[in-house]
């Protein structure tokens, strides 16, 4: 069960003001009012990952209910898809364009 992170009572168990989280943030009062309110739908990352830490809430949480991929998952699987992606670029390659000689260039085949 995924529980919604009330970003108001984050704020209000800090004893924050709209204000001051704002200036933390980096965006405006009203910002931060939309967010609480649910009128930004999707948040830009970087404003979720410093409420994150100011409310010292889970981030992947955060990112889950706004609709991002979790932090951990991106960090930990890119160089895994950036991976495979070349593999399949690889195979692609190798099966529409035929290989007729190989040349090296700088003495790689001196024998």
């Amino acid at each position: 069960m995924i529980v919604k992170i009330n970003l108001r009572r984050a704020r209000e168990d800090k004893h924050l003001e709209q204000k001051d989280v704002a200036q933390k943030v980096g965006v405006s009062r009203q910002t931060i009012g939309a967010i609480e309110a649910g009128r930004i739908k999707r948040p830009d990352k970087d404003v979720l990952h410093k409420l994150a830490n100011i409310y010292d809430l889970d981030e992947n949480a955060l990112y889950i209910q706004f609709g991002y991929t979790p932090a951990s998952y991106s960090q930990v699987n890119k160089g895994n898809l950036q991976m495979e992606a070349l593999n399949v670029l690889e195979q692609a390659i190798k099966a529409y364009i035929p290989v007729y000689a190989e040349v090296s260039a700088g003495g790689g085949m001196e024998g």
